[in-house]
């Protein structure tokens, strides 16, 4: 069994519209479907997408004392170009 989790959007006309990738092909499945209607105030909170409460606000500026420096990359070898 594959859960699979996605968000569309009702047309006007009342009728879900869906695509699913299932990567199985030539095979009777069978599909439950759970119909949630998504709380549009906290549809695009950090939370719903699973970042814990305040993350972003206890970690930025974490590294303002001691920023991350990139090292040096080197040199990049010249390669014959493709024709």
């Amino acid at each position: 069994m594959k859960s699979v989790q996605i968000k569309s959007h009702v047309g006007k006309d009342g009728i879900l519209r869906l695509q699913v990738p299932v990567d199985i092909s030539d095979q009777e499945m069978e599909v439950l479907l759970v119909l949630q209607p998504v709380d549009q105030k906290t549809a695009d909170m950090p939370e719903s997408s699973g970042w814990p409460p305040d993350f972003f606000k206890i970690t930025a500026g974490a590294f303002k004392d001691n920023p991350l420096k990139r090292d040096a990359q080197g040199e990049y070898e010249i390669r014959e170009s493709i024709k």
